[in-house]
């Protein structure tokens, strides 16, 4: 078994996490960079993550090349510029990146 992902990166002009009191902002990583998708063992993965599109940034299809398996036919090969981490899915989630939690 494996998964096939495309890989996101994150927005350096984003000011994020604590401090900031930001989500974490980011996006696909540019579609003509070789390791823009590959293969994962599902072992290697930790947990999932809710991804919400940052909808005031808006569409593009300057990231992805058309056509690509990361998304269906009915989107028009545009993809939203960015996503916020939604890390505060429920309190586990919380305390996973917060540390502090039993088990985390």
């Amino acid at each position: 078994e494996f998964l096939y992902v495309c890989w996101y990166g994150r927005d350096a002009h984003h000011q994020e996490g604590w401090k900031a009191k930001q989500l974490h902002r980011i996006g696909f990583v540019d579609g003509s960079d070789p390791y823009a998708f590959g293969f994962l063992d599902p072992e290697h993965v930790i947990c999932g993550i809710h991804l919400i599109p940052a909808f005031s940034h808006g569409w593009t299809v300057n990231i992805l090349p058309p056509n690509t398996t990361a998304r269906t036919e009915s989107e028009d090969d545009e993809d939203w510029q960015y996503f916020y981490v939604g890390q505060f899915i429920n309190w586990d989630m919380l305390m996973h990146f917060r540390d502090g939690g039993i088990g985390h």
